[in-house]
């Protein structure tokens, strides 16, 4: 009779498969959609910049920074996803072991051998992440966006200043 407690190695290299898998391809989707945002902030940009009608001008601008804000939050769920699916191959990768051809007929763990990443360096206690980089980017393309809305309305209140 066979132990309950003891996991089929096929299932569990499936389902390892399967959440690495669904991880890279939520990574893939945080990609493209930073690369559509650049290619959208991009044209909002040109409209906030150049010269024309002022009302078009903040208007681009508000749009802009709202597109950052809900690309923001996606890309943020898209992270949480993202780390759910890896701490869940992780958990599978962890169940695998091989058994040993020694006299000892022991089982060898496999997670060493798999390939996952290691712990990201740090700076000054703070974690180099991939989380981090998009909120920085994220958080310095917003602020730019303010700062633009906050002179542009200055502007269009205020048209004889000389700045």
């Amino acid at each position: 009779m066979s132990d309950p407690f003891v996991h089929d190695d096929d299932l569990v290299v499936a389902a390892l498969r399967q959440n690495w898998d669904h991880a890279r391809h939520i990574e893939s989707q945080r990609l493209w959609l930073l690369a559509i945002y650049v290619a959208i902030a991009a044209a909002l940009g040109f409209v906030a910049v150049h010269p024309g009608d002022p009302f078009l001008r903040v208007g681009a601008t508000f749009l802009a920074l709202c597109v950052t804000a809900i690309v923001w939050g996606v890309t943020f769920k898209l992270g949480l996803a993202f780390a759910n699916q890896v701490w869940h191959a992780d958990r599978c990768a962890r169940r695998l072991a091989i058994q040993s051809l020694d006299e000892e007929n022991r089982y060898i763990a496999l997670h060493g051998y798999l390939g996952f990443p290691r712990k990201p360096p740090s700076i000054a206690g703070m974690l180099l992440t991939v989380r981090l980089m998009f909120n920085v980017f994220y958080g310095t393309v917003a602020a730019a966006w303010v700062i633009l809305l906050g002179y542009l309305i200055f502007r269009y209140l205020v048209p004889a200043a000389v700045l």
